[in-house]
Parts: structure tokens; sequence; C-alpha cells
């Protein structure tokens, strides 16, 4: 993972750019026949034509703020009634086997990132705040935060989720629409977190004004953590289209952002950004695409020839080559066991692979930081 501390100059993320089918709610959707929608955060022009196409959903790019949207993608009914009641989605975050490990590998050192940044905003405050996580899934990451001593509270859509959280850990999750609650509705939060949550919603600002609003202006912290595009797992998901599960999806990820967009997502909020963390599973989606996809057995698959379509994308994200020297090692080393079959002399190389990706700023997830800006220090 790579911390970066945005110093008082550097605020604006802008400067740090470089250039840059499916089944919900038990019914299935052909997202061909899908109307186009103009989208983007900043009210700029988007591109006619689709910068990438994933599952059939068309991505369209705003040529101002760098954002993307699917422009063939489900209304705001169609996804609130997709979130309340697929089970098929929270699937992803309700199995009660790995529960406590998602807890411990996954939700408990975002919650550390978490108020270890916030102290350094607000170290004159001597209580810890009290968080509100939105979109709170099978409550793996309030159960973190009970477990740090933290008063917290989660909102959650997904009836699945939320039986599963009070199964599964006790935890009363709130079954409420974010932008319908009220400050008189939750415990005066200071802290509030957005765990892969504004990239389903037609109108992510709106979420993020929404807490900027119950912030009240009084010390606190906003956390939003987004699909990033300038990432391995978008170059990986481009030459493999339509085997992609995660990352980008035209039903589930109607956005994806760039450091630009998620940027200038907060500061139409109110919101100025302190604080980012890049990590991700870029590395787990291309052994995903290569091992358990079968492409690396193939006959005509060759090490030159994967090299090639990597870089060529690579460069047209704007990403720096130091990533293609770990990804050439792990594909080539794949390559050498493929008549076994076994591949697991080669899972060693990935944690490598994924810290080239988090270093270079290049990891699928962005989290990102930020105070009120009547707050600014």
């Amino acid at each position: 993972m790579n911390d970066v501390v945005i110093k008082e100059h550097d605020l604006d993320l802008e400067r740090l750019v470089q250039p840059p089918i499916s089944e919900t709610f038990g019914k299935t959707v052909d997202i061909f026949s899908l109307k186009s929608v103009e989208q983007s955060v900043c009210g700029g022009t988007c591109s006619k034509e689709p910068v990438v196409v994933i599952h059939g959903g068309k991505y369209l790019q705003c040529g101002e703020c760098t954002h993307l949207h699917v422009g063939n993608g489900l209304t705001e009914e169609e996804l609130s009634e997709h979130y309340k009641e697929s089970q098929k989605y929270a699937a992803t975050y309700t199995n009660p086997e790995k529960a406590q490990l998602r807890v411990n590998q996954v939700a408990t050192p975002k919650a550390e990132w978490m108020l270890k940044v916030y102290r350094d905003l607000h170290g004159n405050i001597l209580q810890d705040p009290n968080v509100l996580d939105v979109g709170a899934g099978g409550g793996h990451f309030v159960k973190a935060c009970r477990d740090m001593n933290l008063q917290v509270e989660g909102i959650e859509l997904s009836r699945p989720s939320i039986s599963f959280a009070k199964n599964v850990f006790n935890i009363e999750l709130s079954n409420r629409d974010f932008l319908g609650v009220s400050a008189d509705e939750v415990k005066n939060p200071r802290l509030i977190t957005f765990w892969g949550v504004i990239e389903h919603v037609k109108d992510p600002v709106a979420m993020l004004k929404k807490a900027n609003d119950l912030l009240k202006d009084e010390p606190g912290m906003v956390v939003a953590s987004v699909p990033n595009f300038r990432s391995g797992s978008t170059i990986i998901q481009m030459m493999y289209p339509d085997t992609a599960v995660r990352h980008i999806g035209p039903i589930e990820h109607g956005n994806i952002f760039t450091e630009k967009s998620i940027s200038r997502s907060f500061e139409k909020a109110s919101i100025t950004p302190t604080h980012a963390w890049y990590f991700g599973m870029d590395a787990y989606e291309i052994w995903t695409q290569l091992v358990t996809c079968g492409r690396v057995k193939s006959q005509d698959f060759s090490v030159d020839g994967f090299m090639s379509d990597f870089d060529r994308i690579r460069e047209s994200l704007g990403i720096a080559g130091g990533v293609s020297q770990e990804v050439r090692g792990l594909v080539t080393k794949l390559t050498s066991l493929k008549d076994s079959g076994d591949f697991s002399e080669a899972l060693d190389l990935l944690p490598k692979l994924q810290l080239a990706f988090d270093e270079e700023r290049a990891s699928d997830e962005i989290t990102l930081a930020g105070i009120p800006s009547s707050e600014q220090m």
C-alpha cells in the first residue's frame, strides 16, 4: 500500500494527475438496450464514444474532470431495488466462514488508517470521533471500529447484508437511505466513511455533500474509497473485457474515478482533500485473468505477445513502465509452470507486484480523506 500525505500546496489532486451480462434483483438485464445518459461529476461534456466497454457497458469519459460513467446503466430506482434485495450482490460480503478474516485483513487496516489520519488532522481533540459508516455491507467495518472501542453506527440498504450483520456480529445496521437522513437521526458523527460506496450511485457528489452537511463544519473528516481507472486492473480488464468480475462492472460500478475526478468530487462538496491512500487487488486481478480463466495454458499464449498488449494500454493510461518488469516476471513464471498446472510457486510474486502498482499510484483503489473546506488548517 502507498500512503500519501497531501501537502498544503498540493491540496488540489489535479496537480498530481498524469494525463490521462449481468443479473440484477433476479432479472436478466440486456445492458446493450439501456438508454445512454450524460453524467459527470463536474458538469463537463462527456465523450460520445466509450473509452472502455466491459460486458457491454459503455464507459464514457468527461473531457474536463476525466471521470468515467457507464452511459447505458440502470436507473436510480432500479439500482436502489437491486441493492435492497440482491442476494447475489450481498454474497460478496456475507460469507460467514470468512467474516472474521475479512474484519482482520480488510476492515481493521482501514479503520486504523482512518483513525490515524483523523488524529493527525485534529490532534487537539481528546475524544475519538463518532463514526458513521455509509453502505456498511455486512458490518465488517463497524465491527472493526467497535473492536477499537470507537462509537460507530452503520447505514445499509441491503436487507440480506443487514441480516448478516445481526446474525454474525450482533450488529444492528440502520436500513435507511443516507440522503434522507437528518442530523437528529445520527449520533453527531465527526467521521463519515464511504468504503466502496459512491461509485454505485447516480450522483456521487450528492453523497459527499450530505456528509459535509451532517458534519456541521465542526472538526470532522470524510473518507471515500473508490475504483481507480488508472490502474493495473483496468489494463488487464481492457485486454480481457468479457471476463471481468470486479473493479469495472456496468451494473454495480456505474462510476469509475481518476485522481482528478475524485478530487473534483470532494471540492464540489466543499471538502478539501488532505490524505490519499493507494492500495488494490491488481495482482489478484491479473492472476485471475491468466490462471483462473486458463489463458496462460493456451497454446497460442506468449509472454511477448501479452506484454506488448499490456504495455500499449499501460502507456495509454499514463502508468510508468516500472510495473512492467514485475508483470513480466509473473507471466514468465506462470508460463514455465503451465505444463504441470501447479501455479502455487508463483503466488509469492503477487505481493511484490501489487506493491509496484501501489507505489506508482496505479492500484485499482484510491482512498481519499478530507475535511470541510471551512476547516482548512
